[in-house]
């Protein structure tokens, strides 16, 4: 997968995830808030991740 792909996935999974967050918060349900935390934080590491190997591949 190129770089710019992981960005754009990783992107979307932080968007899924403060969604899961936001309705767990509202709904008061503590597993879906932990999970929503998850994926955003593994979409953080794919965002970083696709930046690494773009630069990697500049050079």
């Amino acid at each position: 997968m190129s770089g710019t792909k992981k960005i754009v996935f990783g992107t979307v999974r932080q968007i899924k995830g403060t969604i899961k967050n936001t309705i767990g918060s509202i709904i008061n349900n503590k597993q879906m808030v932990i999970e929503g935390n998850n994926e955003k934080l593994y979409g953080k590491i794919q965002v970083k991740l696709g930046n690494i190997e773009n630069t990697i591949t500049e050079y």
